[in-house]
């Protein structure tokens, strides 16, 4: 076979082994209610090349396909599965899609190489596609290059390094992140600058840092600290016991403990981290 696919049940519903199909050559899927994964048997369905296998029907809820259940693709897929999404995930080892079946909304044995197997998936109609294989050039390349021919909305991608994300981009990827990149990134950032909790770059010029407010902050106005005209920032938002808080406006007092989340260029920003 070409893929397995398992759906994860609904409330109420049956378990995530109700429904297994298998694609064939042909462009059909067999039916085989209530059979664990590695089982055969039931009836061939025919699958409709406009309408993509059982989706869930009638439901505005995003759409997601996910390519590779390695660490970074698995957790993907599930983050977005508890966001509310519905989410299918994809890799050509059934040990891993075993493994994801039950934390998302369908998991399916098969080769995304195989523009064949995309298209009788019905990925053109997904709102967005995670291509996380990172290791294999070749196969990312591969797999993006059907995600675009297939018309997915949005093709975002794992690369290891910069000449690979390069490629991807050149394919049209609509985003490709090198994630040990940016965390090394990030955590040298906060490292260096010990007063900093998180940075994240928005681009070359500018980003957002988390920082502890001054304590002397305390009890004052965002009018009265004049924080904008100063120190050529923008307060995005305060975390405070745990909670976020929005300084909605001018009469926003800060509290002991406030944690900022701000908005600037490089160069205010670097005058933030020195608080």
């Amino acid at each position: 076979y070409h893929c397995r696919c398992h759906r994860q049940a609904e409330p109420g519903g049956k378990d995530s082994h109700d429904r297994v199909y298998v694609f064939r050559t042909g462009g059909r899927f067999d039916h085989q209610p209530g059979l664990p994964a590695g089982k055969s048997g039931g009836g061939s369905v025919p699958l409709c090349p406009d309408q993509p296998f059982d989706r869930i029907g009638g439901n505005t809820m995003a759409s997601y396909i996910v390519v590779g259940m390695g660490r970074f693709g698995s957790e993907v897929a599930r983050q977005l599965y508890k966001q509310g999404c519905e989410v299918m995930a994809m890799d050509l080892s059934s040990e891993l899609i075993q493994q994801i079946s039950g934390d998302v909304t369908h998991a399916v044995v098969g080769d995304a190489q195989d523009k064949s197997v995309l298209k009788a998936l019905g990925v053109g109609s997904f709102d967005c596609a995670v291509v996380g294989i990172g290791d294999n050039l070749a196969a990312s390349v591969l797999v993006t290059m059907n995600m675009k021919e297939l018309g997915v909305k949005q093709v975002v991608c794992k690369a290891f390094d910069d000449t690979h994300r390069r490629v991807l981009e050149k394919l049209g990827a609509d985003r490709v992140v090198i994630p040990e990149f940016e965390n090394a990134v990030r955590l040298a950032k906060s490292l260096a600058t010990p007063n900093v909790l998180d940075y994240i770059d928005l681009s070359d010029e500018y980003g957002i840092v988390e920082v502890p407010a001054p304590g002397i902050w305390a009890g004052k106005t965002l009018k009265e600290l004049n924080v904008r005209a100063k120190l050529g920032v923008n307060i995005l938002a305060v975390r405070r016991d745990g909670k976020i808080v929005i300084p909605s406006s001018a009469d926003f007092a800060f509290c002991q403990g406030d944690v900022l989340v701000v908005l600037g260029d490089s160069a205010a920003l670097k005058k933030v981290q020195t608080f």
